[in-house]
């Protein structure tokens, strides 16, 4: 949870190598992680999270309103 090096390895691959091919979170990732990683670049996820999985279910995920980068 303290480190980012898979949100700057997705910006990477997708910016600076312009990979197009799929980038999957998997594992543990919380609600709130899947609006920044989205931002960053990964476009699929594999989610183990129960309560993560639950509000996903129920149609909740939250929005990102502010950033303090350009995307």
């Amino acid at each position: 949870f303290t480190d980012g090096r898979a949100y700057s390895l997705a910006r990477l691959l997708r910016e600076t190598h312009a990979y197009s091919g799929e980038l999957r979170a998997a594992g543990d990732v919380l609600l709130d992680q899947i609006p920044l990683l989205a931002r960053c670049g990964f476009d699929s996820f594999l989610v183990t999270n129960q309560p993560t999985l639950g509000a996903l279910h129920r149609g909740h995920l939250p929005a990102l309103t502010t950033s303090y980068q350009r995307s």
